[in-house]
């Protein structure tokens, strides 16, 4: 992160392990959430004033909920593919939404 922190010039993409079914890794398991909510602060905190998103490659279902979650609340610019669950958390909360058709590293 200190190397990335260095050289980040106006974004940043953090995605996390998503094991996918027919690869070497698909019995690999994602990191605890805790360590990567802790990971997402640090990267908040080393990186300030960046544009900092949630990049699509993610586990799915309740992980990538409380991941989604936790991007906001630590001021995140960018989600790709929020779920539902984030999407009504957003608005209830007040976050300012709008979506795009575009990669997540644009």
């Amino acid at each position: 992160l200190e190397t990335v922190a260095k050289i980040c010039s106006k974004q940043l993409v953090l995605v996390v392990l998503k094991p996918l079914k027919g690869t070497e890794m698909e019995k690999v398991s994602p990191p605890p959430i805790n360590e990567v909510f802790a990971f997402f602060k640090e990267a908040v905190k080393k990186i300030p004033g960046e544009d900092i998103s949630l990049g699509c490659a993610r586990p799915s279902g309740q992980y990538s909920i409380l991941l989604e979650k936790k991007a906001l609340d630590l001021g995140f610019s960018k989600i790709s593919y929020p779920s539902p669950q984030t999407i009504e958390y957003a608005y209830k909360n007040g976050y300012n939404i709008k979506f795009f058709d575009t990669c997540c590293a644009l």
